[in-house]
Order: C-alpha cells, then structure tokens, then sequence
C-alpha cells in the first residue's frame, strides 16, 4: 500500500446457532460450519496478503468468536471487542474507524448486517454487495488519516465467500 492507502477489510460474522437456549441474541455462538468458515478466512486473508494492523470486532459471541478463529491465522494480530460494533449502523462503525491511529493502515471489522453491507454501500456506491455469513469485502480507500479517508469514495476491491471458497 502507497502512504495515502488504506483498506477496511468488511466481514459479516460466521454463521451462528439459532437454538432457543440463549437468553439474548448477543448469546448465540457460532455453528460448526461457522467455525469452518472463520478458519478458513483467516487463511484466505494470509494467501491474499490481506493480514490487517487492527481486528475489530462486535461483542457479540459470533463476532467474538469468528474473530478468535480469523486471527489464529494472522501472526501478532489480536482482536478487540467493542460493544459499539454489536446491532451498529453506518454512522456508528464510522465512528469506530474514525478512532484509528494514523499508522493503521488495514482494519479489520467484524459484525452484523444489515450495517455491514450498508457500510460497504456508503464507502464504495456499491449497493449490491451481498455479505453472507463470514463473507469479507475489501475497500480500498485514500488519505492520511482514517477520518479524511472515510469522506472520500472508496473503490471496491473485492469479495471472498467461503462457501465459493472449500476445496
């Protein structure tokens, strides 16, 4: 990435349990094939040298958990919850993002749609990115801090599903 560069790496949380035993929603872990899936984008993330500075991620025990699974792959990166990212609109993650140091240069956030999508269609113009669960896509945007970067149009760099993904 040039100095001006930076990308925010947008992952939906891997697919959850849906059992009635939970007393919240924020409860409900990760299915088995939810866990597969995070395992597997933490490596897809090494294979694409997409490994970010920072790991974000809601509170909820989905997010929490994909995340643990995403960065057991990624050497020296670790994940930090933030019960703002849990149920977050646009407005709230960019509010999250916009607390970023100047040196992070590639984040990765972690949560929930609709906000994910709705973030990614904010940035990038882009309204028919489709997040399934554990799904990442890559914005590439510009400038020397996080908040200049946010108010520009970012470019949409790609999307990775895992299901499109096993071998």
């Amino acid at each position: 990435m040039r100095a001006m560069e930076r990308e925010l790496l947008v992952m939906r949380h891997g697919k959850s349990v849906w059992d009635t035993e939970y007393a919240t929603d924020s409860e409900r872990p990760l299915a088995t094939r939810g866990k597969k899936a995070a395992e597997r984008m933490g490596q897809v993330l090494v294979d694409e040298d997409l490994i970010p500075d920072a790991v974000l991620t809601s509170s909820a025990v989905r997010a929490v958990e994909t995340a643990r699974r995403v960065v057991r792959k990624l050497p020296g990166v670790e994940a930090v919850e933030d019960e703002r990212l849990y149920a977050a609109g646009v407005a709230d993650m960019l509010g999250v993002l916009r607390e970023q140091p100047p040196e992070v240069r590639r984040v990765l956030l972690i949560g929930h749609n609709p906000g994910m999508e709705e973030l990614v269609a904010e940035l990038t113009g882009r309204v028919d990115v489709l997040l399934k669960t554990c799904s990442l896509a890559v914005v590439r945007l510009r400038g020397p801090s996080w908040d200049e970067a946010l108010q520009s149009k970012g470019q949409f760099a790609g999307l990775y599903n895992p299901r499109e993904l096993e071998g």
